[in-house]
């Protein structure tokens, strides 16, 4: 599979900020407070930022949004789904994080040190602004992971003789 188009055509540029503020006569500024913070902003301006960001298209980059420290997902690690129980507790959290205008981004961790450290790791590379941890094995280095990357940490499961992550 290639990113390239065709010889003789170009690759459609992606919609920014930038642009759907020139559509709708606004600064930048105003079509990002018009997405994160809506009361900052006119009703009618909102409104006509909300009809542009339509008509073009528009899927803000939450990215972007994440390394300015705006973002909105919450990074999950659960251990494998075969069994229902986590499945379902999968699908609540899954549930709480939509209603709470959450995503969240769900790794499946096994049961090795390695593979949880891994699976830590990766998801703190997307800088979530929260973490949920449903796993068994918890080493020094992960756990040192997670208390540096300053995200607040829900711990699922409790390990008999460990002290806890500081939790939320």
């Amino acid at each position: 599979m290639t990113d390239k188009p065709p010889a003789g055509e170009k690759k459609p540029q992606r919609l920014g900020v930038r642009e759907i503020a020139k559509r709708v006569g606004v600064a930048p500024m105003t079509v990002s407070r018009a997405l994160s913070n809506p009361d900052m902003v006119s009703p009618e301006t909102r409104a006509k930022v909300l009809e542009a960001i339509e008509q073009a298209g528009f899927v803000p980059n939450r990215l972007a949004s994440s390394m300015r420290g705006n973002g909105r997902m919450i990074g999950t690690v659960v251990p494998p789904l075969i069994n229902s129980g986590i499945a379902e507790q999968v699908q609540g959290m899954s549930d709480e994080c939509h209603e709470s205008g959450y995503s969240m981004l769900l790794v499946q961790g096994e049961f090795t040190q390695e593979a949880e450290e891994k699976a830590i790791r990766n998801l703190l590379g997307w800088r979530p602004v929260g973490m949920i941890l449903q796993s068994f094995v918890q080493s020094e280095t992960a756990r040192a992971l997670l208390k540096s990357s300053g995200a607040p940490v829900v711990e699922i499961s409790e390990i008999k003789g460990r002290k806890p992550i500081d939790m939320v």
